[in-house]
């Protein structure tokens, strides 16, 4: 994977700021620029569902570089360049600075939603020719678990493992949710 070159701090303040879990020109860039509309920047990507927008590079010769538009807001507030972002929530145009948060690769990758192309609604789970089947990544390691009858009780025990291993990463099927009953029990 190619580095990404950050935009010079400096000069980005300058031409944006952050409101509301977006980016917008400051009046001065408006003023400098009449190509650019007042409102929040980013184009959305239909391949990753993304928004993104281009800069010229002073330190390149002006060379264009497409960067995402979290990557931008989290730099313009915090200041700081991170070779990843994980949205919190999952949703990717959820772009709070409250919803953002440093990540490496395996930590991003944990907090993934349920694919939709996938047989089971369910996060880590699949169905197999008789019952249903967990899956889950640790370490680098995948490890799997068939046997269970009900597509629930899988996710339910994927979930466990999330809990244990990923912490604050962990997406999950049931545990996230208040008033999860299990046997007959509220938790």
């Amino acid at each position: 994977m190619r580095k990404v070159v950050p935009p010079p701090h400096e000069s980005l303040k300058e031409l944006l700021f952050y409101k509301d879990g977006a980016l917008y020109w400051t009046d001065e860039a408006l003023e400098a620029n009449k190509k650019r509309k007042p409102g929040p920047i980013g184009c959305f990507n239909k391949t990753n569902g993304y928004l993104f927008t281009q800069y010229r590079h002073p330190d390149y010769d002006y060379q264009r570089f497409i960067y995402g538009i979290s990557s931008l807001v989290y730099w313009v507030v915090k200041g700081e360049w991170p070779p990843m972002l994980d949205h919190i929530d999952g949703n990717r145009l959820n772009n709070d600075i409250d919803n953002l948060r440093p990540a490496t690769f395996s930590e991003n990758m944990r907090n993934r939603r349920s694919s939709t192309s996938s047989n089971c609604p369910y996060v880590g789970v699949h169905r197999r020719k008789r019952g249903y089947r967990l899956t889950i990544s640790i370490e680098g390691k995948q490890y799997t678990k068939d046997g269970y009858k009900t597509a629930e009780a899988a996710a339910l025990a994927r979930d466990v493992l999330a809990n244990l291993f990923y912490g604050d990463f962990a997406s999950y099927n049931f545990l996230d949710k208040p008033g999860l009953v299990v046997g007959g029990i509220t938790i």
